[in-house]
């Protein structure tokens, strides 16, 4: 694997010279992508007298022709899970109400789905063997955004919402020609906190979804007033030095409120755990490469339409054998 700095990801491949320079890097949540992938298409195909399951296949490579033919000048990444150990450690319960993914049927072919994508010259894959996709995904979104390009997370994960500016914006649905953008409007309107907020608000709050449990009945509209004062929990437990004193937050608050946010600074460490739990961490250097293109996965999956798809997306010079990086 060859590790790539972020210009050479824009300018290592055929792909700059032939289509130009990408505005657009569209990074994808691969686990998540796969995991809706093989259980929304119930699709089937013969090998060797068994019938194999190919939704998944179908799934992420219609998804990733998809982007491509959407944005032919976009870079995609898929990024990849390594490891969650360093969460584990914090929590070992952390997403223990998930299904055991070790020896699951849904990433036996994660290999052959990735060698397919590659066949699509602007397609790479992100990885850190110490990190989760999350904290990849984080990583390469600020620095992207940084260095002037636009970003795409295409994700399910409210995590991601926490990094939503003018030059990130976050999806998980793509429709005609656009990707469904989730917007700070509708965020505010359904989880009552901005962005920025949002980190604090949901280690309040708790994410069941990642076996994360919050304070139990704490009031939405409280925990959306503490994240809005405060941006981390420190904070709120020693004061913050925008607020004179915690006094001062308190003459804002109601009797219950107050108790509330004293039973909080009593027992804190829900909201510790559920912040480090929740923040994506930086990661020094993902691995970005590229795996060998490989059409005979299709042929042996039968894919022949998403075969015809994928060449469709190239352009004259470009090859559908292309050598890895």
């Amino acid at each position: 694997m060859r590790l790539l700095d972020l210009q050479g990801l824009q300018a290592c491949s055929e792909f700059c010279a032939l289509r130009g320079d990408p505005k657009l890097a569209v990074l994808v949540d691969f686990s998540w992508l796969l995991h809706r992938s093989f259980y929304a298409y119930d699709l089937s195909f013969p090998i060797g007298g068994i019938e194999v399951k190919t939704g998944d296949i179908y799934g992420v490579l219609r998804t990733i022709s998809g982007i491509a033919h959407k944005k032919p000048t976009s870079v995609i990444l898929l990024c990849l899970d390594g490891s969650a150990g360093a969460r584990k450690e914090i929590d070992p319960a952390y997403k223990g109400n998930r299904e055991d993914t070790s020896k699951a049927e849904v990433y036996r072919k994660q290999e052959e789905i990735l060698r397919a994508a590659c066949i699509l010259p602007n397609v790479f894959l992100a990885y850190h063997p110490d990190f989760e996709a999350d904290d990849v995904i984080g990583t390469l979104a600020r620095a992207l955004s940084g260095a002037g390009l636009e970003v795409v997370i295409f994700a399910s994960d409210k995590d991601f919402y926490q990094l939503i500016g003018d030059k990130i914006r976050v999806a998980s649905k793509l429709t005609g020609k656009t990707f469904e953008i989730v917007t700070e409007e509708e965020i505010l309107k359904k989880l009552k906190v901005k962005p920025p907020h949002l980190l604090m608000f949901r280690s309040l709050t708790g994410d069941a979804s990642d076996n994360l449990p919050g304070y139990l009945r704490l009031p939405t509209k409280l925990a959306a007033k503490i994240a809005e004062q405060f941006k981390t929990p420190d904070e709120l437990l020693q004061g913050s030095p925008e607020v004179a004193s915690l006094e001062e937050f308190y003459k804002g608050l109601t009797k219950p409120q107050r108790k509330w946010v004293e039973k909080i600074q009593a027992d804190p460490q829900t909201l510790k755990k559920n912040f480090e739990m929740m923040r994506l961490r930086p990661v020094g250097r993902p691995g970005l490469f590229r795996l060998p293109g490989d059409e005979a996965i299709l042929e042996k999956y039968g894919m022949t339409s998403v075969k015809a798809l994928l060449k469709s997306l190239l352009v004259p010079g470009e090859s559908i054998h292309e050598e890895s990086l």
